[in-house]
């Protein structure tokens, strides 16, 4: 009997297969691609391992997106360059406890490059990565933050606090509308069950033990 899990694995791989062909038709190159399946917890084997290496982004959408690429990476510096030779700014930042714990033993990636990537409506967005040789001692960890003090493309601009990282203001480009915005994140502290009832908070059952969030 086969199991929904191999069904989709299979069915995975042949997509892989369609897509690397549909690249390579596109690109007019007969590079060999690998897909990042892990890619949500920081785990891909060939950026953590690679000194350079291209990047391929596809946009199944209608409309063009801007997305924010965030690589594991074994390195301290890298260059980020677009298709058209054009440096794209980049910064590498630790890899958090939580995804460390999350991934657990499947990747080994200390850090993470990210950089922002435009890519058109239902097309692809090619960048060249090369990692830059800069000693380790150089490279020092710290908690401050780096947010951005705005991001914006030619819809909207979205303006950051410059201390919490939080949201501040965005501004609707077109109309010439602003909005200030104060938010914050919350959290519930889970139920173990009372006298009420035995049911436990979990992950089909949302049920705090109380009704106040607490702040983050």
């Amino acid at each position: 009997m086969m199991t929904n899990t191999l069904q989709l694995y299979r069915g995975w791989e042949s997509c892989q297969v369609v897509i690397s062909n549909a690249l390579s038709s596109l690109t007019g190159t007969k590079e060999r691609f690998t897909f990042c399946n892990l890619l949500n917890i920081s785990v891909c084997p060939t950026t953590e391992q690679a000194k350079n290496f291209n990047v391929f982004l596809y946009n199944s959408l209608g409309r063009a997106v801007t997305w924010n690429v965030r690589l594991p990476v074994s390195g301290v510096v890298y260059t980020v360059k677009g298709s058209s030779g054009d440096v794209v700014p980049s910064e590498v930042t630790p890899v958090s406890n939580f995804t460390k714990a999350v991934r657990r033993d499947q990747g080994a990636a200390e850090r993470e490059l990210i950089f922002q990537a435009e890519i058109p409506a239902l097309g692809f967005s090619k960048f060249s990565v090369q990692k830059v040789s800069v000693q380790e001692r150089f490279f020092t960890k710290t908690n401050t933050r780096t947010s951005p003090a705005k991001m914006e493309n030619k819809y909207y601009r979205v303006e950051f606090h410059p201390e919490t990282g939080l949201i501040s203001a965005i501004h609707n480009l077109e109309k010439g509308i602003s909005l200030p915005v104060t938010h914050n994140f919350y959290w519930y502290n889970a139920s173990i069950g009372n006298e009420d009832s035995v049911q436990t908070s979990g992950a089909y059952i949302f049920r705090p033990n109380q009704s106040t969030p607490l702040s983050l």
